[in-house]
């Protein structure tokens, strides 16, 4: 029974120093934060000048985008080195465009990922795929319409005010759009397919709809007027009386005063 308990007690210690001596061999500390990475992984940083003007974005396979709207037109580039090497950019037809090599997403698991930080002029319209995502880091007043997509868990999040004239939306796939604080004359929201669309702000005029299990949540968007069509088993928030409803095929609306 003795030599039962020694033997159990020896192999705990050997498991937890096996554990210890892994969790040390991957990992690599980045800026005073520890990343769990492949061994020998290489953070590595790359600087640019964006030469040719732009109005459009669009980025996929999870590559992760922080802008900021100035004068510099740069770039900045930072994650594992394998990653970073199978970035594919294309700055050409007015057209500023992310990707990879083959169009194969850069996985999580590989550290902290890639990130890409632009200080450019805004853009007009804004296209995301396949786990991309788009933080703005400014807050953004124009006279300009705006159009951005998303799809297949792309993220679009804003959580500076964002002021322009018309502001059109379009999330489908898992497809995600946040706005902390949206001013406009007019906003269209189409959200399908499991997008997400949550908006906090006010307009004008409000057209919005929302299909095939879509979530629409607007009840933090004072609107003037406007509609709210929702249908196949979408869900829709949305406050005030000053709103047109129509709901079918088991979509559900929920109106807060």
């Amino acid at each position: 029974m003795t030599n039962k308990i020694l033997s159990t007690l020896l192999l705990a210690v050997v498991l937890l120093t096996t554990t210890q001596c892994a969790t040390s061999n991957a990992s690599e500390t980045v800026n005073a934060v520890t990343y769990e990475l492949p061994v020998n992984t290489k953070i590595v940083e790359k600087t640019m000048k964006i030469k040719s003007p732009y109005s459009s974005v669009t980025a996929m396979a999870g590559i992760r985008i922080y802008y900021t709207v100035g004068k510099q037109n740069s770039m900045r580039i930072t994650g594992p080195e394998d990653q970073v090497e199978k970035l594919v950019i294309n700055n050409s037809d007015n057209q500023l465009m992310f990707s990879t090599k083959n169009r194969r997403v850069i996985r999580s698991s590989d550290g902290d990922g890639v990130k890409i930080y632009i200080n450019g002029p805004l853009f007009k319209e804004a296209s995301l795929s396949s786990g991309a995502t788009i933080k703005m880091m400014s807050a953004v007043n124009t006279d300009s319409d705006i159009r951005l997509s998303t799809s297949s868990g792309g993220i679009f999040t804003f959580e500076n005010k964002f002021a322009c004239a018309t502001m059109r939306l379009e999330a489908s796939s898992g497809g995600i759009i946040n706005f902390d604080n949206l001013t406009n004359d007019k906003t269209v929201v189409d959200a399908s397919s499991g997008g997400i669309v949550t908006l906090k702000g006010s307009t004008a005029n409000l057209v919005s709809s929302a299909s095939s299990g879509a979530i629409l949540n607007i009840n933090g968007m004072a609107s003037h007027k406007g509609s709210v069509n929702a249908s196949s088993g979408a869900i829709v928030n949305c406050r005030g009386n000053n709103l047109s409803i129509e709901s079918t095929s088991g979509a559900i609306v929920r109106r807060n005063k």
